[in-house]
């Protein structure tokens, strides 16, 4: 099983290792859960230029992502687009990859050119009333999720 997933992240890294570096822009969304990010990811790749994914270490069956800033890397050089994208949650890094100092992980993302975006709400007492009304309505970014 851990041959298979690190076959399915391979060819990320074998683009990323090729790559020249193509993108005019590069973005990571650092964010905790219903700080607007899926807007936010939404409206960005409402722009021609742009390309943006959502969670790509959020997939635990994919993990643990061995070389986070390659995959990141490939992804960016396979896709559409001179802007390349996407979101992630602390937490997916602590769980989903081998990253060990987060704030490390980033500031090297940002010295290989990634522009970094830190979402966060500061207010927790409405952070917590949209987290339990989600998880009790079952209505995410303003669509219903069926359980798995």
């Amino acid at each position: 099983m851990m041959l298979q997933k690190a076959a399915r992240q391979y060819k990320y890294y074998l683009i990323s290792a090729a790559s020249k570096n193509t993108k005019l822009g590069r973005i990571l969304i650092f964010r905790q859960g219903r700080t607007g990010s899926t807007l936010l990811t939404d409206l960005l790749s409402k722009h021609d230029d742009v390309f943006c994914h959502e969670e790509i270490f959020g997939n635990h069956h994919l993990g643990p992502f061995l070389f986070p800033s390659r995959l990141a890397d490939g992804m960016a050089e396979s896709v559409e687009g001179r802007v390349y994208g996407f979101h992630v949650k602390p937490g997916q890094l602590r769980d989903n990859t081998v990253i060990g100092d987060l704030s490390k992980w980033l500031h090297e993302m940002e010295q290989q050119g990634w522009y970094i975006v830190h979402l966060c709400r500061k207010n927790l007492l409405k952070h917590a009333v949209s987290t339990i009304k989600a998880s009790r309505t079952n209505v995410y970014q303003g669509q219903s999720h069926q359980a798995c």
